[in-house]
């Protein structure tokens, strides 16, 4: 028998029983659905952290200070020295000083940032509003955290974008002091004003911070208070870690900050994987189940046919691509489907998100390879499901009367 005549007698059966087909194929759609939407959570969680970082280049980078600053501070020179290691791909620095911003009438203490753009090109920042690409190492913009934002009476990330503001920065004098202080007299310090233009908002709500880009401020001589360095690789991080702690400086890597919330995520794909093959073999059992009652059903029709002149082959083929069908159909609706709702799920949260004035991430991100991966579960599943039901029919075949 041809497989187009096998088909035929499939889909004649299914016309016959339409509520019980349409019920199995609803039953493995939704299991199958479930999976692929709890897998897709699991990536999606994965993209929001890890593979985060891993994008923006974190997972390959060290910050470096140094655990005392008047024996070895951070200056151009321990940068030139840094570039000599080994493994080494780029480095950048930053200094942390103290300010103060104005904005119409409102005036308000700051923390400053101010350093390389190759700096917050490594930074995972999740801004609010704007960006936090800077045009150059001396152009007159910042960023600005929320709780500034707040601080300043500005309600939105909207409002404050592409506007000006006054910046005061307080700098270290540091040809009078001869030496990097963390403390340091009134008159030791250096005022700098600057209008700067706001290019992004972080979502930073504790803290009242700004970015600014180190090259704005002119420093001749600067103390950094951090030195980012980048790799090649994740597998370089350990070997470049150790030359520079070798070298007298602290390091710490995103890795290390990070290492609890991999093996969370590990351990939660294993559990995603595990739930999802206890519920193909549910779905497996219901379609066994299914195909048994059939074969309860037809086996009459099948004692006819079998005098006929059909094989116990074609019998075993029959039965086995009913059951291919069922489970493969069911595998395909419950893919497409899972990935449309996670996909009007992820639109969702987008426009809550920017309703309130946040980025919007994707939180189900469900690959491409998963729906016909998916679908060859499903057929494996199908060939479990049909083997008993066929094996029961063949017997049936030559007995039943």
């Amino acid at each position: 028998m041809k497989f187009r005549d096998l088909l035929q007698l499939i889909l004649h059966n299914w016309k016959l029983n339409k509520t019980r087909t349409r019920l199995v194929i609803s039953a493995i759609a939704l299991i199958v659905g479930l999976v692929s939407l709890l897998v897709s959570l699991g990536f999606g969680l994965g993209d929001l952290t890890l593979g985060r970082l891993a994008t923006h280049g974190a997972l390959t980078a060290i910050d470096v200070t140094s655990p005392d600053p008047n024996e070895t501070p951070l200056s151009p020179d321990t940068i030139t020295r840094i570039k000599s290691f080994k493994k080494v791909k780029s480095v950048s620095a930053s200094i942390d000083l103290a300010g103060a911003v104005a904005y119409g009438k409102t005036t308000s203490d700051v923390a400053v940032l101010a350093a390389d753009t190759g700096y917050f090109a490594s930074e995972a920042s999740l801004l609010l509003g704007g960006n936090n690409n800077f045009k150059s190492e001396k152009a007159g913009e910042a960023v600005v955290s929320s709780a500034l934002m707040n601080r300043l009476n500005i309600k939105s990330p909207r409002d404050i974008v592409g506007n000006e503001i006054i910046l005061n920065v307080y700098i270290p004098d540091y040809e009078q002091l001869g030496v990097y202080r963390v403390a340091m007299p009134e008159a030791s310090r250096l005022k700098v004003a600057k209008k700067v233009t706001v290019i992004g908002v972080s979502s930073e709500d504790k803290f009242s911070t700004i970015q600014i880009p180190l090259g704005l401020l002119a420093i001749k001589k600067p103390y950094y208070s951090n030195i980012k360095v980048g790799v090649q690789s994740q597998a370089d991080v350990v070997e470049a870690k150790k030359l520079l702690e070798d070298s007298g400086f602290s390091t710490l890597t995103y890795g290390d900050k990070f290492s609890d919330v991999n093996t969370v995520l590990y351990i939660s794909r294993i559990g995603i994987a595990v739930i999802g093959l206890l519920i193909l073999l549910i779905a497996s059992i219901i379609a066994a189940n299914t195909m048994t009652i059939s074969l309860l059903e037809q086996a009459k029709q099948v004692a006819t046919l079998k005098k006929l002149g059909m094989a116990d082959d074609v019998v075993r083929r029959l039965y086995m691509t009913e059951a291919l069908s069922l489970v493969g159909l069911g595998s395909l609706f419950g893919s497409i489907g899972a990935f449309l709702l996670g996909w009007l799920l992820n639109l969702v949260f987008y426009l809550v998100a920017k309703a309130t004035g946040r980025n919007g991430a994707v939180l189900f991100a469900l690959p491409l390879y998963f729906v016909p991966l998916a679908i060859i579960s499903g057929g494996v599943v199908g060939l479990i499901a049909g083997l008993f039901p066929s094996r029961r029919a063949m017997k049936l075949s030559t007995t039943k009367e």
